[in-house]
């Protein structure tokens, strides 16, 4: 079941990691990695999961109401013709997210946000920036987006939420896709900047939303 499709899958993912912290992977990347080399299908279609973390199936096709994507992974299907870009920026606070830097929360940040849209990885593209508080208490943040080259600057009114931990993690994302229609339970909950409900659905505590 590999393929060059996988390969730029693996190769998408690690983009997700900090170019110092090299040898290392995120927990939840390397379970999707040894699922996919042993020839498993990643189900991020189905909604019974911890932290919204894909289950591998072996042996098995993808659950009905969903398709297998390049990347051997059972996703939405896509709606021809419609395509949406979405650009927002997950905020976390954390005492303990800058041992690795940020590598295993951003992976599975990562994973999650697709088990959320249920769309595949390849779809997604983010960027990381942590600040420690003394930092960001002197240089408060207002903007961490992901641009593209000619794009006009994204500008949001809404502003990163205060935060007592040690460490402040941002992560930029931008989501392109056929899959996400205007009634996906997803992207409302993605949307409603509520981090509450974003938190729990998440299984991350504190999980904000801003420059959505």
């Amino acid at each position: 079941m590999t393929s060059r499709f996988l390969l730029a899958f693996l190769v998408a993912a690690a983009a997700c990691q900090d170019a110092h912290a090299v040898g290392t992977w995120s927990s939840a990347l390397i379970r999707a990695r040894v699922c996919l080399m042993a020839g498993g299908l990643l189900d991020m279609f189905s909604r019974h999961r911890t932290n919204l973390e894909p289950i591998c199936l072996r042996d098995k096709a993808c659950p009905v109401g969903s398709v297998m994507s390049r990347s051997s992974s059972c996703v939405l299907p896509a709606a021809y013709g419609y395509a949406r870009e979405i650009a927002f920026t997950l905020h976390h606070p954390c005492d303990q997210c800058a041992s690795d830097e940020g590598v295993e929360l951003a992976g599975q940040l990562m994973m999650s946000l697709a088990g959320l849209l249920r769309i595949p990885l390849e779809e997604i593209s983010v960027g990381v920036l942590i600040m420690n508080a003394q930092l960001r208490a002197a240089y408060p943040l207002e903007h961490f987006v992901l641009h593209r080259e000619g794009e006009h600057p994204l500008i949001s009114t809404s502003r990163s939420t205060p935060s007592t931990s040690r460490w402040d993690f941002f992560m930029a994302v931008r989501v392109h896709t056929s899959r996400l229609l205007e009634t996906d339970s997803g992207l409302a909950v993605l949307l409603s900047s509520d981090p509450a409900t974003l938190g729990r659905v998440m299984n991350f505590g504190q999980l904000h939303t801003f420059e959505a």
